[in-house]
C-alpha cells in the first residue's frame, strides 16, 4: 500500500497523495516551520478574549480518543476502502473518540467534580454539537471504558511530550465571577475556537489549496484613507447638485452625522446608538464610525484590538444594497464578505464544481464558514441563530465576532419575544469579548436601562447627541390619518388620482393577501397598465430585484409608477416616491414607510396617508399588539412623527404588553442546556419549504438547474445558484399545494429539500393561487431575513 503507516494517525491521506497520513502529533501540535496544529491555533484564537489556556487545553485533548486500537484500525480500513474506489467510510466506525479527552480534562482541572467544565463540554461537542450540561454531569462510564481511556492518555503522553507540561493555569476565578448566562457564552466561544481550529487543520491536510484561498490582508488605515477621500468627493458633488433648500439641509445633516461618527469613534469600546432620520446617510456614517474606531484604538493600544466590522441587517435586499455601496468605495475585489442564502450565485462562471470560480469567489465561499474577513455583511437571523446554536458548523464563526465592531442595522426589527436573550448576549459580548455594538435606526426601540420587561443596556452613548434636531430639519413629508375605514376601491382611487402627474404612489399593506386584493382592484381600474408593480415574497429574489430596478428607473424618468408592497420595501430600501400610503400598523412602520417618500428632499413636502383598511387583516402576535398601540396613539391626535423619543416611548409601552422571553430561553441558558436553547431560538418561527419557480427572464438558469438536478442531485453549487429563483412557502401550504398538483417534490429521495412550482407564475403577481390563509407568514415573526 506504499510507505509505512505512522504508529498513531489522526487522518487518512488525501486522494492526491495516498502515502501522506496525518499523524496525531501533527494534527494536535502542528509541524515545525510548516503548520500550526489545533492546540496552538485554538490558543491564538482565544488570546483576544483572555482564554488562551482554556482553548489550548481543549485543542490538545480533543482527539485523544483516537489513540485507541479501535480507532486506528478504523482509519486504516477507511483508507483501504478508498484505495479500492469506495466511499472511504466503513461500517462499525471507530467508536467514541471524544470522551477520553473530556475525561482527561476533568482529571487535570478537577472541574468535573464541580459540575462545570467548559473544556469537557467543548471536547464533547466538537463532533455533533455541545451537549446539555446535565447530560454530561449525569453521564456514567464503565470501568472498561475508563481503562481504554487511560491507555489512550498514556499513549498520548508518550507521543506528544508537550502534554506532560499541560499543567493547567486556568483562570477559574473568572468563571466564578460570571453569571450563568455569561458562563454559557464562554463555553460557546471556547467551542468555536476548537471547532474552527480543528476544521482548518483538517482542511489543510486534505485540501491545501483551500487553506491558501482563505488568505486575505487589509490595512484598515488604508481603507479609512480611501473612505474619507470618497466621502469628501461625494459631499462636494451633493453640494454642487443641491437645488432646493431642503436638499441643502439634507446635505448638512448628512455631514453633521458623519462628523459626529468620527468624533464618537474615539471613545472607548462599548455600546453606541446611532439615531438618524431616513436619508441622513446612516449607512456610510456607520462605516465611518467603525473604520475610525478600529484605527484609533489600534494606535492607542499599539496593536490590533478591534479586527473586523460586522453588519447585521434584517433583509437580504438591504444587504445587497449596502454591499454595492461598500464595493463602490473599496473596489469590486475588496475582501467584503456577503453571507446570506442567495449571496454566492454565479451565473457567469458556469462552473458546477464547488471549488471552482476565481480566487475571490473561492475566498468568499470559504470565509462564510468562519467569518474570517475584515468586513462581513449578514442577516440578523444568521448572526443570532449562530450565536445561540449548539452545532459546530454554525458556532464555528463565533470567536471571530470577538473584538469586532458589530453594527445592528434597523435594530427595531429584532423579534420582541427574543429580546431578553439577544440583549443579554450582546451585553456579554461587550463585557468579555471586546465587542463594540452600534444600534442603528431612525426608529430606536427601548433597549436601554432596567425595566420590568427587559434588563437593557446600562450605558449607551449617543453618537448624535441631539438627533431630534436632525429629524426636525429633515422633515420631508406631511402625514394625514384617515380614521374611517377604507375599502380597497377607495385605496385604489386615492393611488390613481388624475390630479397627480406622473402618477407615482407607493402603498404598503400588512399581508400578501391584502396586496393581491389591492392589486386586483387596481387592475380593474387601469387594466393591464405596466406602471402597476407589486413587491412581496410571492416573488422570487431575482424577480424582486428586477422590479426594484424598474421602479427606480420609472421614478428617475418621471414615469407613472404605482407600487403595491408588503413590508419587504419598508426599511432601508432606497426608493423615492412623492406620495405614499400605509395600512395601519406599528408606529415605527409608518415612520419607516415615510422614509420611502420624498427621500431626497426634491419636493417641499411629500405626502403620507395612513388608512384603516375595511377588509384588511393583521398578522397575529406582536404585530397586532403594536398596531393596537398605534391606533390608540393616533386617536389622541397631536402626534409628533419627527420626534425619535416618541417612537422609543411607543416601543416601551408595547414591550410592556408582551413577554420579551416568551420561550424561556434564558432559563435554558442558565442550565447550560445548549440543544434546548438552539431548538427554542428561532427568529423565523414558521416552518417553511423552498420552492423553485420558473421566472421567465431567468428561464435559462431554471432549465439548467433542473437538468443538473436530474443528472446529479442537489450539489452545494446548484443550491447556491438556485437561490434567486426560490420562494419560501409555509410547510402546510406546500403539503396542500402538492395535493392540487401545483407543487412537486424535486428530490423525492430527500424529502423537504427542494420543491418545484408547477402552477402559474405571473410577471406582476409572482406565484398565482398560493394563498388560502390571508395571514402573511412573512409577518408572523415580524420579518423575512433568509
Amino acid at each position: 500500500m506504499g510507505s509505512k503507516i505512522p504508529k498513531y494517525v489522526a487522518h487518512t491521506p488525501p486522494l492526491d497523495d495516498p502515502d501522506r497520513w496525518q499523524t496525531m502529533y501533527a494534527h494536535v501540535m502542528g509541524q515545525p516551520r510548516e503548520s500550526e496544529g489545533v492546540a496552538p491555533m485554538a490558543k491564538r484564537f482565544a488570546e483576544i478574549f483572555n482564554a488562551a489556556d482554556w482553548a489550548y487545553m481543549a485543542g490538545a485533548l480533543h482527539d485523544i480518543g483516537k489513540y485507541s486500537d479501535r480507532f486506528q484500525e478504523y482509519l486504516r480500513r477507511c483508507h483501504e476502502s478508498r484505495m479500492q474506489g469506495n466511499a472511504g467510510r466503513v461500517p462499525g466506525g471507530g467508536g467514541d473518540h471524544r470522551s477520553a479527552g473530556a475525561y482527561f480534562s476533568d482529571k487535570l482541572t478537577g472541574l468535573g467534580a464541580e459540575g462545570f467544565n467548559p473544556v469537557a463540554l467543548a471536547i464533547f461537542g466538537h463532533h455533533g454539537g455541545i451537549p446539555a450540561l446535565a447530560d454530561v454531569a449525569t453521564r456514567s462510564f464503565s470501568e472498561e471504558e475508563k481503562a481504554e481511556w487511560e491507555e489512550c492518555i498514556q499513549r498520548a503522553l508518550q507521543d506528544i511530550p508537550e502534554l506532560r507540561e499541560l499543567i493547567p493555569d486556568l483562570d477559574v476565578d473568572r468563571l466564578a465571577q460570571m453569571s450563568r448566562t455569561e458562563r454559557e457564552m464562554f463555553v460557546r466561544m471556547l467551542f468555536s475556537c476548537l471547532v474552527d481550529a480543528d476544521s482548518l487543520d483538517t482542511e489543510r491536510h486534505f485540501r491545501k489549496s483551500r487553506s491558501e484561498d482563505r488568505q486575505w490582508h487589509v490595512s484598515f488605515a488604508e481603507w479609512e484613507k480611501v473612505f474619507r477621500a470618497n466621502q469628501q468627493q461625494l459631499q462636494e458633488i451633493a453640494d454642487s447638485e443641491a437645488r432646493t433648500e431642503l436638499e441643502r439641509t439634507v446635505n448638512r445633516v448628512r455631514r453633521e452625522v458623519y462628523e459626529a461618527c468620527l468624533k464618537a469613534a474615539q471613545l472607548p469600546p462599548g455600546v453606541f446608538r446611532l439615531t438618524v432620520p431616513t436619508g441622513g446617510g446612516k449607512t456610510r456614517a456607520s462605516l465611518a464610525f467603525a473604520l475610525t474606531h478600529i484605527c484609533h484604538h489600534e494606535k492607542q493600544s499599539g496593536g490590533t484590538h478591534l479586527r473586523r466590522i460586522i453588519y447585521a441587517i434584517p433583509y437580504t435586499s438591504i444587504i445587497d444594497q449596502t454591499a454595492m455601496v461598500f464595493r463602490d468605495i473599496f473596489g469590486e475585489n475588496a475582501p467584503i464578505l456577503v453571507h446570506h442564502s442567495g449571496a454566492f450565485e454565479d451565473r457567469a462562471s458556469g462552473n458546477g464544481d464547488e471549488d471552482g470560480g476565481d480566487g475571490l469567489s473561492s475566498w468568499r465561499r470559504l470565509a462564510c464558514e468562519n467569518w474570517d474577513a475584515p468586513l462581513v455583511l449578514t442577516t440578523t437571523v444568521q448572526l443570532f441563530e449562530s450565536l445561540f446554536s449548539c452545532k459546530p458548523g454554525q458556532c464555528r464563526k463565533l470567536h471571530n465576532i470577538a473584538c469586532s465592531v458589530l453594527i445592528l442595522d434597523e435594530v427595531q426589527m429584532l423579534p420582541p419575544g427574543l429580546l431578553k436573550p439577544i440583549v443579554d448576549a450582546l451585553k456579554t459580548l461587550v463585557k468579555y469579548y471586546g465587542v463594540t455594538v452600534v444600534l442603528c435606526s431612525a426608529t430606536q426601540p427601548a433597549l436601554c436601562g432596567k425595566h420590568v420587561y427587559l434588563s437593557g443596556f446600562e450605558q449607551v452613548r449617543d453618537i448624535v447627541a441631539h438627533p431630534e434636531e436632525h429629524f426636525r430639519l429633515m422633515r420631508r413629508v406631511e402625514y394625514r390619518v384617515e380614521l374611517e375605514s377604507w375599502g380597497w376601491l377607495r385605496v385604489a382611487e386615492e393611488m390613481t388620482r388624475d390630479t397627480r402627474r406622473p402618477r407615482q404612489c407607493l402603498t404598503v399593506v400588512n399581508t400578501r393577501a391584502d396586496a393581491l386584493r389591492l392589486l386586483k382592484t387596481l387592475r380593474e381600474i387601469l387594466g393591464e397598465d405596466r406602471s402597476v408593480c407589486h413587491l412581496s415574497t410571492l416573488l422570487c429574489g431575482a424577480h424582486r430585484q428586477n422590479v426594484l430596478k424598474d421602479i427606480r428607473r420609472r421614478l428617475a424618468e418621471e414615469q407613472d409608477c404605482i407600487l403595491v408592497a408588503t413590508q419587504v420595501i419598508e426599511a432601508g430600501v432606497d426608493v423615492d416616491f412623492p406620495f405614499a400610503m400605509r395600512a395601519i400598523a406599528g408606529f415605527e412602520r409608518i415612520i419607516q414607510l415615510a422614509g420611502r417618500c420624498n427621500r431626497r428632499g426634491r419636493l417641499p413636502r411629500g405626502e403620507v396617508v395612513v388608512f384603516f383598511p375595511a377588509e384588511g387583516r393583521l398578522p397575529p402576535e406582536f404585530y397586532k399588539t403594536a398596531t393596537e398601540r398605534t391606533k390608540l396613539l393616533l386617536s389622541r391626535g397631536s402626534v409628533d412623527y419627527d420626534d425619535p423619543a416618541q417612537c422609543t416611548e411607543y416601543f416601551r409601552q408595547v414591550y410592556q404588553d408582551i413577554d420579551t422571553d416568551e420561550l424561556g430561553i434564558q432559563s435554558s441558558r442558565r442550565r447550560c442546556d445548549f440543544p434546548e436553547v438552539a431548538a427554542k431560538f428561532r427568529m423565523i418561527t414558521e416552518l417553511t419549504r423552498p420552492v423553485l419557480v420558473r421566472y421567465a427572464p431567468e428561464a435559462a438558469l431554471y432549465d439548467r438547474i433542473i437538468r443538473e438536478l436530474s443528472e446529479g442531485g442537489l450539489s452545494r453549487e446548484i443550491w447556491r445558484r438556485a437561490q434567486p429563483l426560490l420562494v419560501n412557502l409555509l410547510a402546510r401550504d406546500v403539503e396542500r399545494l402538492m395535493e392540487t398538483g401545483q407543487i412537486a417534490d424535486a428530490l423525492p429521495e430527500y424529502p423537504d429539500t427542494l420543491y418545484l412550482w408547477k402552477g402559474d407564475y405571473d410577471e406582476v403577481e409572482g406565484m398565482v393561487g398560493v394563498l388560502q390563509d390571508p395571514v402573511d407568514p412573512d409577518l408572523r415573526c415580524g420579518q423575512r431575513q433568509l
